[in-house]
């Protein structure tokens, strides 16, 4: 096996091949949803990172398209960074990385990842 192939290799492939998608401050009403990141006709998303913002106590959901796969309780005023290089989280062909937000916030959010 080269060291390409190999799973440690993959990981940090991806990580530094890494794209990243903005969703600049979005007002969401409580259980409001937006999109962070439509793939290509025909790609999945591969998540290696994601920053999120509120200014509102709330629960964000991250999800593919309408299922949940992740799930982050922030006080007002708060982020959370996570990071997925390793993790293969990866969402099916032509699934969107969408949020839900439990209450009405304001939310910032950057997704790194890869196109596969």
């Amino acid at each position: 096996m080269s060291y390409e192939e190999e799973p440690r290799w993959t990981a940090w492939k991806d990580f530094f091949d890494a794209t990243s998608h903005y969703l600049e401050p979005t007002a969401l009403g409580a259980n409001g949803v937006a999109t962070v990141w439509t793939p290509a006709s025909g790609k999945a998303i591969k998540l290696t990172r994601i920053q999120i913002s509120v200014d509102a106590a709330t629960r964000i959901d991250l999800r593919w398209g309408t299922t949940a796969f992740e799930s982050y309780y922030l006080p007002a005023n708060g982020s959370v960074v996570a990071n997925f290089v390793g993790c293969r989280e990866q969402g099916g062909a032509d699934q969107a990385l969408t949020i839900l937000s439990s209450a009405a916030a304001n939310i910032t959010v950057k997704a790194s990842g890869v196109e596969v």
